[in-house]
């Protein structure tokens, strides 16, 4: 696997920013830093912008974690 997609941004963690805004999350839980920030961020803004995205709203305040999650 190439750790470039086409545009130049590491696929995984592209993946992980579309994720995260499609269930809600906001751009600052964005954990990563440098280029795997960058592909972060690319795939938040993706879904984001993209008005037929099937996106949840944005979660604005904290969330309690799950019982038996750790983060």
């Amino acid at each position: 696997m190439s750790l470039k997609d086409k545009d130049g941004f590491h696929p995984e963690a592209r993946s992980e920013g579309r994720m995260a805004r499609l269930n809600g999350k906001p751009l600052n839980i964005n954990w990563f830093t440098g280029w795997l920030g960058e592909s972060f961020e690319a795939g938040w803004r993706e879904v984001d912008e993209d008005p037929e995205a099937p996106k949840a709203d944005l979660i604005t305040e904290l969330q309690p974690l799950e019982e038996g999650y750790h983060a």
